[in-house]
C-alpha cells in the first residue's frame, strides 16, 4: 500500500537527523582543508574512520531488519485462514488476529522507518506501538465502512463481509451483546458462511440496536488517540505532524 511507504518515510524523517542518514553522507562530508594543515595521511585516516563508522551502522541496521523480517514471517504464519475456519471465535480472538495481520503490516512500516532512521530503543518502541494501534483502528474502520459506508466512496458494495460470513468486530461484538432471535440470526451468518444480500439491512439493524456500531466507533477513536499519544514520545517535527494528520485522516476516512 502506498500509504505504508509514507509511514516508513515519516519515521525515517523523524529519526533521520544525526542518525543513520548522517552516516550515509559522512563518507563524503569531509571539510575542505588546505594542504598546509592536513597531510594526505591524515585525510586518508579521516576517510577510513568515516568508512568504518558507516559500515558498522549499515551492518547493524541490516541485522535489525533481518530480525524484523524473521519476526514477521513467524507471526504471520497462521494467517487468517485458521481464524476464518473456526466456528467459535471471541472478540479477543479477533483483536489478536488483526494485530497479527493489519496491525503487524503497519507496525512493520513504522519499524522499518525507525530502523533506517537509526532510532533509539525508546523511539522504536513508540513507533511500533503507534503502528500497532493504527493498524487495529484501520481494520475496525474497514469493518465498519463495509456496513455503513457510502458505496461510491468506499469503492465496493456495502455488506460484503456479511454476505461472505466474515467474523468482523461488528459481528462478534453484536453476538456478545444480543439475545434471542437477534443472536440466532447473527449465528446464521457464521454457520452458513454468509447470508443473502436481502438480509443485510436486518443484520445492520441488529448492529445498531445492540450498540455494536457505537462500540466500533468508540474503539477506533480510542486506538487513534492511543497511537497519537505514542507520537508524543518523539521529538516534534514536520514529519511528526504528518503522522498526526494521517491518524486524524484515518479516523474520519470514508473509503
Amino acid at each position: 500500500m502506498v500509504w505504508m511507504w509514507g509511514l516508513i518515510s515519516s519515521a525515517m524523517i523523524i529519526l533521520g537527523q544525526g542518525g543513520a542518514s548522517e552516516a550515509r553522507v559522512a563518507v563524503v562530508n569531509v571539510p575542505v582543508v588546505s594542504e598546509r594543515y592536513l597531510k594526505t595521511a591524515d585525510l586518508e585516516a579521516v576517510f577510513e574512520q568515516r568508512r568504518k563508522s558507516f559500515t558498522e551502522q549499515r551492518d547493524a541496521m541490516r541485522e535489525r531488519l533481518e530480525r524484523l523480517r524473521r519476526s514477521l514471517e513467524e507471526e504471520l504464519k497462521p494467517g487468517t485462514k485458521e481464524f476464518e475456519e473456526r466456528r467459535r471465535v471471541s472478540l479477543d480472538d479477533y483483536l489478536l488476529m488483526i494485530q497479527k495481520k493489519t496491525g503487524r503490516m503497519v507496525t512493520a512500516s513504522t519499524e522499518i522507518g525507525a530502523l533506517i532512521g537509526n532510532g533509539t530503543d525508546t523511539e522504536l518502541d513508540a513507533l511500533r506501538q503507534y503502528g500497532e494501534l493504527l493498524g487495529q483502528a484501520f481494520q475496525i474502520q474497514d469493518d465498519l465502512l463495509d456496513i455503513i459506508g457510502d458505496e461510491k466512496k468506499f469503492g465496493k458494495k456495502i455488506g460484503g463481509d456479511v454476505q461472505e460470513g466474515k467474523k468482523t468486530f461488528l459481528l462478534l461484538e453484536a453476538l456478545r451483546r444480543s439475545r434471542g432471535k437477534d443472536r440466532q440470526q447473527l449465528m446464521e451468518v457464521i454457520s452458513r458462511r454468509g447470508v443473502p444480500r436481502s438480509k443485510i439491512p436486518r443484520i445492520r439493524a441488529i448492529y445498531e440496536s445492540t450498540g455494536a456500531i457505537d462500540a466500533a466507533l468508540g474503539r477506533i477513536a480510542a486506538d487513534i488517540d492511543g497511537a497519537k499519544r505514542q507520537l508524543g514520545r518523539l521529538r516534534s517535527s514536520e514529519a511528526t505532524s504528518m503522522l498526526h494528520w494521517f491518524s486524524d485522516m484515518l479516523l474520519n476516512r470514508k473509503f
